[in-house]
């Protein structure tokens, strides 16, 4: 069986749609070091989607982004790691 993937990336304001973190939280958070600086237009691979993601659902959850970026990687593999097995 043959599986072909095509990497794609996510703008700002999509990843503000699929996660609810705000076009201003994530250039914050891009200033302060919790989400890897861009040189130009930032873009978002489906793993630093999924790490923005967890990020934020544990922002929603009192837990800041010292503490949730020190999770967010792993959690980012398990949710990559699912979907496509899932596909």
């Amino acid at each position: 069986m043959h599986h072909q993937y095509t990497l794609t990336s996510f703008t700002p304001g999509e990843v503000e749609k699929i996660t609810g973190l705000s076009t201003m939280m994530q250039r914050d958070w891009r200033r302060r070091g919790f989400l890897p600086s861009m040189a130009g237009h930032a873009r978002f691979d489906p793993f630093a989607l999924a790490e923005v993601f967890v990020m934020k659902l544990l922002a929603d959850r009192g837990v800041g982004p010292v503490h949730s970026k020190e999770v967010a990687d792993w959690c980012a593999i398990g949710i990559l790691w699912h979907a496509l097995k899932t596909v």
